[in-house]
């Protein structure tokens, strides 16, 4: 999995990871390893902990992961990139 991202990009993605209780580097691992990042879109609750995730590290998750999988970035329910979502979009709604 390691191979997917620079070094420094690794070691930061595994410090973050360190808030989420390890599911962050379980989460990439099935969508970048598994070469799932192709099928649109994230299930909500992986979507949840990589969204968390980029929040947790001022919007730098979200920077890593659009070099190589940029579909991890697209809200399962409203469709939008970026970690960003329309008025009303129930998944930003609920707690997270």
């Amino acid at each position: 999995m390691k191979e997917n991202f620079t070094e420094e990009e690794w070691d930061f993605i595994k410090e973050v990871d360190q808030n989420l209780d390890g599911n962050l580097v379980s989460v990439l691992q099935k969508y970048i390893h598994k070469g799932e990042w192709r099928k649109m879109p994230m299930k909500p609750n992986d979507y949840k902990i990589a969204y968390q995730a980029d929040l947790l590290s001022d919007y730098e998750i979200g920077k890593i992961l659009n070099n190589y999988a940029p579909n991890l970035t697209v809200c399962p329910r409203c469709h939008v990139d970026d970690f960003t979502h329309v008025e009303g979009c129930d998944l930003i709604d609920q707690e997270i």
